[in-house]
């Protein structure tokens, strides 16, 4: 059931208007699974208190019969017991005020957590609520944070205004909207409501019933009035036919949500509705904005938080009975798979919280990437650009990163050597290198202020050119090569320029080689020896090395850019395997191994080092770990469908830029 819009000031009603609240508040908190986010968010918004002035009017001497009349209290009322409960409240608040001779007004301060509140009086005929219950009456409040809530109760007195509220309500046809009469005495303080009574205009927009509770019938406008004595006060309900869209979809991007929905031809307008809760009310409280286009970015959100949505179209000729609810979290990190044989670029954005992938969008990449070839996307994280590399054409592909949205924009390509097999760009994001495998080339190039490639020069290396390494002050470079097996190639590299030094015996056919974060070692992972090999560097010089048997074949290695945990997959095997790192001899201590999907040719570590991402090439899917940040060992949370075969990943995050 969806109610109309509420008001942030006190609200006060009868014990069955405020057990109604309670139930719908209780509905709308129980819809849906809550994230962990919101559970958190929730927690910490409930232990947050504010102050609370509650002001106790006490029954004057009556002087006349027409006072007699309004008095609800004898004058031997001597004490007030006040039970104070809440959606935010733990515990039931008990308070006791006793009555002083010449005391007309009693105040009590509290600090209560934000919410609707309910205050419940009772008047005795003795100190400490002991004695005859003498009168009874009830008030709802809506606490809000930031003020001084001031609660004025009486059960005393005689009316002098009338208000009700929402003054003005708009509902669907179907739904229902609770309407609440205060009444109040000469001094604003709030009256018992047992004498209002309701009434409409015009029964056929809607059904109202003795407790002010409105149903919508058909479309129209009927005045709903509130009545006590000869006050009333009348409010406006709008009955309104609002009906579903088609294909309504969020897409999460970095403090903003895109939504997108189809537009149907009879459709005057739409009206979006939004909340942090799940369960999103029909009512003008959330209403985010109508507008006539069916694009809408609700933009200035919280990154980590969940935000659901809602849409109608209004006198719009759909018809489906439910209205679809929609989620999104906005996040600053974004993930991007190369599809093999599909030349597709899929579009991630990745929740910050749970790891779980959103797809934003895919765009076509010109490239077609071989499942067996990993290695060729690169970020540049400070120009915000994506570059990818075609083994087929021998071309890169350049691509702008959107910032907000995560989404992608082709701008240019531009020749490489022949069947480029790796890209690497320098920590200093000013050059590119390629491992150009058929031209026994390495490819250098300038990385424009706006992003675009400008190339330099091919430099000779030993034969296939497999892995690039590129040290973290950017000062050296090695080259690993797949045809001469056991040799790796070690270049200077000034102002950007490679320029060569010498060679250094390896692992045959090493397949991915990465510098540790903090410089002092690199990892070399050859799929022929079943290894892992660990060089030390010293003074830019490889000095030493050591290799560590994996029993499988590494195809793709991963660093958490915290230089604690290395990680391995293996596409033979089906398995990830996790090590921890000692930084300061360089040796790695296998912490255990994991199951993936069928043929995990790739895997990327977000810049927080809180969840891993593992391309199943064989499967079509992306197998999403979360990171133990004490050991470094993955539990596995789930899947997601990819287009066709996962063959590279890549991540874009604002996070890292700040490291």
């Amino acid at each position: 059931m969806r109610s109309c819009l509420f008001s942030e000031k006190g609200i006060f009603h009868l014990r069955g208007i405020f057990i109604l609240f309670v139930f719908i508040l209780l509905c709308i908190s129980g819809c849906g699974k809550k994230s962990d986010t919101n559970y958190k968010a929730q927690k910490e918004q409930a232990l947050a208190v504010f102050p609370v002035k509650i002001s106790i009017k006490w029954p004057q001497k009556v002087q006349s019969k027409k006072e007699r009349r309004f008095s609800r209290i004898p004058n031997t009322a001597q004490s007030i017991k006040i039970n104070v409960r809440g959606t935010n409240i733990k515990d039931l608040i008990e308070l006791i005020v006793n009555r002083n001779q010449d005391q007309g007004i009693s105040e009590v301060e509290l600090q209560i957590p934000a919410g609707l509140t309910h205050f419940e009086v009772n008047a005795f005929s003795q100190f400490n609520a002991s004695g005859i219950n003498l009168a009874y009456g009830e008030v709802i409040y809506n606490i809000l944070p930031g003020i001084i809530n001031d609660v004025k109760i009486t059960l005393d007195g005689t009316p002098q205004s009338i208000s009700i509220f929402p003054e003005n309500a708009r509902i669907i046809i179907g739904d229902t909207c609770q309407f609440t009469a205060n009444i109040y005495d000469a001094d604003g303080f709030a009256l018992p409501q047992d004498s209002i009574v309701w009434s409409q205009d015009n029964s056929s927009i809607a059904i109202l019933d003795s407790a002010g509770k409105a149903t919508g019938t058909s479309e129209g406008i009927s005045h709903i009035t509130a009545h006590t004595g000869d006050l009333s006060a009348q409010a406006q309900l709008e009955v309104v036919d609002l009906r579903p869209v088609e294909n309504f979809s969020a897409f999460p991007g970095n403090k903003q949500v895109t939504l997108h929905w189809t537009k149907d031809d009879g459709t005057v307008s739409f009206s979006i509705y939004s909340s942090n809760t799940p369960a999103v009310l029909i009512s003008d409280a959330n209403l985010l904005t109508s507008l006539s286009d069916s694009t809408y970015v609700h933009e200035n959100l919280t990154n980590g938080n969940m935000y659901y949505y809602r849409i109608v179209s209004i006198n719009g000729n759909l018809n489906k009975e439910n209205l679809e609810e929609i989620n999104a979290c906005p996040s600053d990190i974004f993930l991007y798979n190369v599809c093999a044989d599909s030349d597709v670029i899929e579009e991630f954005s990745a929740d910050i919280n749970t790891g779980d992938l959103s797809k934003i969008g895919e765009i076509f990449t010109f490239a077609n990437s071989d499942y067996n070839i990993d290695k060729n996307m690169a970020v540049c994280l400070s120009k915000k650009m994506l570059y990818v590399s075609d083994y087929e054409s021998s071309k890169i592909y350049e691509y702008s990163i959107n910032e907000n949205s995560g989404n992608l924009l082709y701008l240019a390509e531009i020749k490489t050597g022949t069947k480029p097999r790796d890209m690497k760009i320098d920590p200093s994001e000013n050059f590119l290198y390629t491992a150009n495998y058929n031209d026994n080339t390495i490819g250098y190039y300038i990385i424009s202020d706006n992003g675009i490639l400008l190339w330099q020069k091919d430099i000779s290396t030993d034969d296939g050119p497999n892995s690039i390494a590129i040290d973290p002050l950017s000062s050296f470079m090695c080259v690993a090569n797949f045809k001469s097996p056991y040799l790796m190639d070690k270049y200077a590299l000034a102002d950007g320029e490679p320029e060569y030094q010498n060679e250094i015996n390896c692992m045959k056919n090493i397949t991915s080689l990465f510098f540790l974060p903090t410089g002092s070692y690199i990892y070399a992972a050859s799929p022929s020896e079943s290894s892992i090999a660990v060089y030390i560097v010293e003074n830019n010089n490889l000095v030493d090395k050591w290799s560590f048997s994996t029993g499988y074949k590494p195809s793709s290695i991963a660093i958490s850019p915290q230089s604690k945990f290395l990680y391995s997959a293996s596409y033979g095997s089906d398995s990830i395997s996790s090590y921890t790192i000692d930084n300061n001899t360089g040796a790695l201590s296998l912490t255990e191994t994991v199951s993936s999907g069928d043929g995990p040719q790739d895997i990327a570590v977000t810049s927080d080092s809180k969840f891993l991402y593992a391309a199943n090439s064989l499967e079509n899917t992306i197998s999403i770990y979360q990171i133990d940040p004490e050991t470094g060992s993955l539990a596995f949370l789930k899947k997601i469908n990819t287009k066709i075969k996962p063959a590279a990943l890549c991540i874009f995050s604002h996070a890292e830029e700040t490291q």
